[in-house]
C-alpha cells in the first residue's frame, strides 16, 4: 500500500508540480491526522461523486473541509488531476477554471507543508 501511495504521489507531482517527487513529507508518513472533518473513504466516495456529477465547487469545499491526512493529501491531487484533464468547456461547467485549480493546489502545499524536491 504504500508503495502504490508513493508510486500515485510521484506520478502527482510530475503531472501536478512539474517536480519529479514530492518531498519526504508524503513519503514519511509525516502528515498526521488532523481536524474533525471527513476520513478518507468518505472523503473519496464524495469526490467520485463529485467528479461524475460534474459540481466541481462541491468537490473543492469536500477537500477543504475534509481531515489533514496523507490519504486525504492524495485523494485531492487525485480530484484536481482528473479536472484539470477535462477541456476549458467542461471545467466552466462545473464553475471551476484553471487558474483555480493551480491556486488550490498551491493551497494544498501550503496547508500540508509540502515541500519539492
Amino acid at each position: 500500500m504504500k508503495r502504490q501511495i508513493n508510486s500515485i504521489s510521484n506520478a502527482l507531482s510530475v503531472a501536478l508540480f512539474g517536480k519529479k517527487r514530492l518531498s519526504r513529507i508524503i513519503e514519511d508518513d509525516n502528515i498526521a491526522e488532523e481536524g474533525q472533518g471527513f476520513d478518507s473513504d468518505i472523503l473519496k466516495s464524495m469526490l467520485d461523486h463529485s467528479l461524475s456529477s460534474g459540481n466541481f465547487q462541491e468537490g473543492r469545499r469536500l477537500i477543504f473541509d475534509a481531515k489533514k491526512s496523507k490519504k486525504n493529501l492524495i485523494l485531492s491531487l487525485t480530484f484536481y488531476e482528473s479536472i484539470l484533464k477535462l477541456n476549458d468547456e467542461e471545467l466552466e461547467k462545473g464553475k471551476l477554471s484553471r487558474v483555480i485549480i493551480e491556486r488550490d493546489i498551491e493551497d494544498l502545499k501550503k496547508i500540508y507543508a509540502v515541500r519539492e524536491a
